[in-house]
Formats: C-alpha cells, sequence, structure tokens
C-alpha cells in the first residue's frame, strides 16, 4: 500500500514538473531556438548560432530586427556582448526590454539599454546586462519582448554580431520535485521488492 502511494506521488510531480515546463514560455539565450524571431520578416539578414547572432543590413533590407518573447520572471538578466562597426554616422542600432504595449520595463538608467548612432567603442566589442526594473509590477504570465534592431542610413553593409556565454549549466528541477520523485522510484523499488519475497 505504502509503496503505491509513493509511486503515486512520484507520478504527480512528474507530471506537475512537466505542466510547467509546458506552460511558460522561458527566455533563451539560444539564437537557433524558434523562440527568437526575425522581423520585418528577412531571415536570410540574420544569421544564428546557439551563442552568436549576426545581423547584415544593406540598401535592399536596411532594417534588420531580431526579438524574443518570454514570460515575465522577476530574476531575468541577460548579459551579452554587441560588436558593430558603422559605415556612416547616420547608422543606428538599439536594444529594449519592452511589454506588449512597447513601454520600456528596463531599470531607468538603462532606458533604452542602447541607442547609440556610431558608437566608436562597438567596433572590438562591448558587454551589457538586460535586467528587468524592481518597480514592475508584471505577474506570471505578463509576456516581454526583448528586441535587437540595426538600421542602416547609407545603404553599405553594416553587421552586428551579438555574442552570449552559453557555457553556464542548464536549469534544475527544485530540490522538493526531485524529493518526490525519489519517493516515487523508492516506492516502486519497494513493491518490486516485496514481489521478489512472496
Amino acid at each position: 500500500m505504502i509503496g503505491k502511494l509513493l509511486i503515486c506521488i512520484g507520478l504527480i510531480a512528474c507530471l506537475n514538473f512537466a505542466a510547467g515546463a509546458a506552460s511558460a514560455t522561458p527566455f533563451t539565450s539560444d539564437f537557433t531556438s524558434d523562440s527568437w524571431q526575425v522581423d520585418p520578416g528577412n531571415p536570410s539578414q540574420v544569421t544564428r548560432f546557439l551563442d552568436e547572432a549576426i545581423l547584415t543590413s544593406d540598401a535592399n533590407s536596411p532594417l534588420v530586427s531580431l526579438h524574443q518573447t518570454f514570460d515575465f520572471d522577476p530574476s531575468f538578466s541577460f548579459i551579452f556582448k554587441l560588436q558593430w562597426a558603422f559605415t556612416s554616422p547616420d547608422d543606428l542600432i538599439s536594444v529594449d526590454l519592452t511589454d506588449m504595449s512597447g513601454n520600456s520595463v528596463l531599470p531607468l538608467q538603462l532606458q533604452p539599454l542602447v541607442n547609440n548612432f556610431a558608437d566608436p567603442s562597438l567596433s572590438t566589442g562591448k558587454w551589457f546586462t538586460a535586467s528587468i526594473d524592481p518597480a514592475f509590477t508584471g505577474s506570471a504570465g505578463t509576456l516581454l519582448d526583448i528586441n535587437f534592431t540595426l538600421a542602416d542610413a547609407d545603404g553599405i553593409n553594416d553587421i552586428l554580431k551579438i555574442s552570449v556565454d552559453n557555457s553556464s549549466p542548464e536549469p534544475v528541477p527544485e530540490p522538493s520535485t526531485i524529493l518526490l520523485m525519489g519517493a516515487g522510484l523508492f516506492g516502486a523499488v519497494l513493491m518490486r521488492f516485496r514481489k521478489t519475497r512472496t
């Protein structure tokens, strides 16, 4: 009886964990993920790898944008590197984190995170951190959008490289979930042990 109960507890824990993973739309720094979308819809202007995205603008596609929509997470933090050598003082790159109404949810000192006309410091690469304003009162299920835009003013190819460090391990399930799954496994072993004794 106890073995069956423990198995049921383990199954419930597995189902809850799977349902939570399926219902959420977590942020991912993997640029190859379908979560990252090219806008205004010219995928040939964006090359994507696991830890790098390359945006290329030209006379035919002067505006190239890459963005991701994800569920609000107060602990969100995204560290990335931008490398960009402009070809005109009127060229522009911008990065912002907004809610779906277009309101920035970055801390005030970071709004927008990047909005530079011809910033020479980006030619060798510069690291930035995007985070959510602690004053933002979003709840679970609130959608946010992080957007990278490259705008070319002179028709000469501009290239923006966005790099991240994806070497950190993936998040693991909560200890309580692991404990419940372990209880289910223990119940299965206990039942097997009893059957072999009888």
